[in-house]
């Protein structure tokens, strides 16, 4: 990489936290993250989306889980600081940087467990890039995702933001990404057991399913349209008639347009809403990654689903 060219960024950042896709960030509550330097290789983005407490249902988990949050949780003790954390599952490397000091070991393995299991998905190398960064200069192999667990508004309303924070120039392909969780809404999940399905959740935005989107054609209407996840989603079906995958149309920003129909597709991982666990990861999600140019593997861990 030689020379650094500026880049336009009105078409991806309304200079108060929304991206492209409209993602907003709130009034008066600031979680923009730090973007990387654009580059002829890379483009600094803010693709991250708001995630409210209200989109995750508080049902009672299996174990005796009460209803709605409450304290406790996390795994006892906190004050932790922990290592960086690369996969080394596949040829795809997921590098998650911990940062802060409230990370308790189970929340740090959260983390650490939805890294393997994505990485066990996605298994193709991708492009090496440099990112220039706060701090200088890195070379990410394949993406970098920034994990933080911070004091944002205390248990209830606001439990984060994550999603891509720069991508590739030609594949779009994101190259770093930023996952913010308010700790005590971090904690009150854990102890629902629904902690590991919210991170999964974001940790698949974060490399592009819904985020990427638009750059790549793959939405017509209210509709995900490549040609593997829509295979999939007729398999489901039965009768081969689908021309896409339904997406949700309710929810505001945040939801609508960049995760399944939750009407047709309830439980699955990547619907807009978290329900309580299980929420299968469907053979259709793993495919809508293979649409957007990541080499996957269908052997890998992947739930039982099939459409109610």
């Amino acid at each position: 990489m030689a020379t650094t060219e500026r880049f336009d960024f009105s078409a991806f950042d309304n200079g108060v936290g929304n991206s492209g896709f409209g993602f907003a960030h709130g009034p008066g509550v600031d979680l923009r993250p730090q973007l990387p330097e654009t580059t002829p290789d890379l483009i600094g983005v803010d693709l991250t989306h708001r995630i409210d407490v209200a989109d995750v249902a508080f049902a009672a988990a299996a174990g005796g889980a009460s209803g709605k949050p409450g304290g406790g949780g996390g795994g006892g003790g906190g004050g932790i600081s922990f290592s960086p954390y690369t996969t080394t599952a596949s040829a795809y490397n997921i590098t998650i940087e911990f940062k802060g000091g409230s990370w308790t070991q189970d929340l740090h393995d959260v983390f650490v467990s939805a890294a393997d299991r994505l990485a066990n998905l996605i298994v193709g190398d991708v492009q090496n890039v440099n990112v220039i960064m706060k701090g200088g200069l890195r070379l990410v192999d394949d993406i970098l995702i920034t994990a933080e667990l911070k004091n944002i508004d205390g248990a209830g309303g606001i439990l984060g933001q994550a999603g891509p924070t720069s991508v590739r120039t030609g594949s779009y392909l994101p190259a770093t990404a930023s996952m913010q969780f308010d700790i005590a809404d971090a904690a009150n999940f854990f102890a629902q057991g629904l902690f590991d399905e919210i991170v999964g959740h974001e940790m698949i935005h974060s490399v592009g399913f819904g985020t990427i989107w638009s750059y790549l054609g793959l939405v017509s209407g209210t509709n995900f349209i490549g040609a593997k996840a829509t295979a999939e989603y007729n398999a489901l079906l039965g009768d081969g008639s689908a021309a896409g995958v339904p997406l949700e149309t309710g929810g505001g920003s945040g939801t609508a347009g960049s995760h399944w129909s939750e009407a047709i597709f309830a439980h699955e991982l990547m619907t807009g809403y978290i329900d309580a666990a299980p929420d299968p990861l469907s053979r259709m999600t793993v495919a809508s990654l293979q649409d957007l140019g990541y080499q996957v593997s269908y052997s890998g861990p992947i739930d039982g689903y099939a459409l109610a």
